[in-house]
């Protein structure tokens, strides 16, 4: 990669890689939730889906937004809508051998 190249890599945002997650789309964005880890289930895992990371189809960019309210312990492999500007979330793999609501 030449200068620019690593400048830019280093100046835009790149979400984990990730397996097990929905994303939903809204307007212009594209938010994308979740994922299999070795957290899920845990204090880590909680921290882990304590953000959303949103691509913008217009800019092409990618950004990270913290999320509101009690993060679950960590989820994957769920099912997620949006209506109107909202985004609901439901079940889903929270821990070992464990699906939650």
């Amino acid at each position: 990669p030449n200068s620019l190249t690593r400048s830019l890599a280093r100046r835009c945002y790149q979400p984990a890689p990730r397996v097990y997650h929905s994303t939903v789309a809204i307007g212009d964005n594209l938010y994308l939730w979740g994922k299999e880890s070795l957290g899920t289930g845990t204090a880590q895992g909680r921290s882990l889906m304590s953000k959303i990371d949103i691509f913008n189809l217009l800019s092409a960019e990618w950004k990270e937004k913290q999320t509101k309210g009690i993060p679950p312990m960590g989820t994957s492999a769920y099912a997620v809508t949006s209506i109107g500007t909202n985004i609901y979330y439901f079940g889903g793999f929270c821990s070992d051998k464990s699906y939650d609501n």
